[in-house]
């Protein structure tokens, strides 16, 4: 997490000290050579309007590139609430499609919180980097991104995924191929569940199906007769 002095973590996960950050495929550039006022410019031109408060906010996000920063974290750093109108005051200082809430530098992430990205193209965020944690289903043909909270299929990255749904992907990956019942998975996710979110298990998994895909999501996620549901590590 960004403190003064700012840490960067690159690829492998070493940490090294460092004051200038990139992402969104270096379109946007964070210098926090004075951590007392960091300076943002995107596309060679200095963001003026942007307020001190939240170039910091934006250098949170950069240090922590391709990982989800929630709420609770965010605060702790920035020492207040605002964090939603920081953000918006960001995006309101980038220009077209930078500013974008799910496909620009400054994601939004559904549940969680914000992630600044190291690309533009869906397909090279979080999944190419070695730190960034990944599990998978079915030959690997759906992905996991931990650190994102989000989800790839066949080879597609899609944000459509709700956070009570990539848990639930995440749980049966985590248990390949052993049957799990509507209660196991509802108390992996939320440790002492009510009957209403154990019921809701079946409804999670039907929506799941339907954005995987009809034909994959009943071959990723088997139904086992009165007992429960299996993800399955392989579909070949």
């Amino acid at each position: 997490m960004y403190k003064i002095p700012l840490c960067h973590k690159p690829q492998g996960g070493i940490l090294v000290g460092v004051s200038f950050y990139t992402i969104a495929d270096g379109r946007v550039e964070i210098d926090a050579t004075e951590p007392r006022e960091p300076v943002v410019i995107c596309e060679g031109t200095r963001l003026e309007k942007l307020s001190t408060a939240a170039a910091h906010l934006l250098a949170t996000y950069a240090s922590e590139v391709d990982t989800a920063v929630s709420l609770a974290e965010a605060y702790q750093v920035m020492g207040n609430r605002s964090i939603r109108n920081y953000v918006n005051e960001i995006r309101g200082n980038l220009p077209g499609a930078l500013a974008d809430p799910e496909q620009g530098a400054l994601w939004t992430i559904w549940q969680v919180g914000y992630a600044a990205v190291s690309s533009l193209d869906l397909n090279k965020v979080g999944f190419e980097h070695s730190n960034n944690y990944v599990d998978s289903l079915a030959d690997g043909l759906v992905q996991l991104d931990f650190d994102l909270w989000v989800v790839k299929v066949d080879g597609k990255l899609q944000r459509n995924f709700t956070l009570t749904e990539f848990k639930i992907l995440a749980t049966l990956a985590s248990n390949k191929d052993r049957v799990m019942s509507t209660m196991d998975i509802a108390r992996a996710i939320w440790s002492y569940p009510s009957a209403s979110r154990v019921d809701a298990i079946k409804m999670h998994i039907a929506n799941i199906r339907k954005k995987l895909g009809k034909s994959l999501g009943l071959k990723v996620i088997q139904t086992e007769a009165k007992q429960g549901y299996r993800g399955l590590s392989t579909i070949l």
